[in-house]
């Protein structure tokens, strides 16, 4: 049995709820986090000894850095932890920042990017090898069962294609 724990969004910087989380299930679950870019290294290495294998940045309801923070970052704590970084945002906003999503070590974005208008720009970068989180069907505009099969065509044909 395992699992993830997420830092929920009204936690904020607050790692005391999801250190306690982690301590008291088993060692197959990790923790994803939300850290100001000040965070010392050695925080960084402390948490990621608890479990913790991520970090998030809360756009679409705030409470995390700020997303012009991004890049800095996510390479920070990859090149330091190997942690990669999850994105919770309205597809309708990757527009502003693909570039950098798609030159990132190790990203993901949740909940199926939320929105169907915004659909389009989650797929470009699914066909960079951007990663999609198929969860949260409650918060989403569209129907999950299409979305997935779409996604998954279009990961495999970016896996075909690098394959070659």
């Amino acid at each position: 049995m395992g699992g993830t724990v997420v830092s929920g969004s009204f936690q904020g910087y607050d790692q005391s709820y999801l250190i306690n989380a982690l301590q008291t299930l088993c060692e197959n679950f990790v923790g994803v986090t939300q850290l100001p870019y000040n965070t010392s290294d050695d925080e960084i290495i402390k948490l990621n000894e608890l479990g913790v294998k991520a970090i998030r940045f809360n756009v679409n309801r705030g409470s995390s850095e700020d997303i012009s923070r991004l890049d800095y970052l996510a390479r920070r704590v990859y090149e330091l932890v190997n942690w990669h970084t999850e994105l919770y945002i309205d597809s309708n906003s990757l527009t502003e920042i693909t570039t950098i999503v798609a030159k990132l070590p190790s990203v993901s974005i949740d909940h199926l990017g939320l929105s169907k208008s915004g659909f389009t720009n989650l797929l470009s970068l699914v066909d960079k090898g951007v990663r999609v989180k198929a969860t949260g069907f409650g918060r989403i505009n569209f129907d999950a069962e299409e979305a997935k099969k779409v996604l998954y065509k279009n990961a495999l044909n970016w896996y075909l294609k690098i394959s070659v």
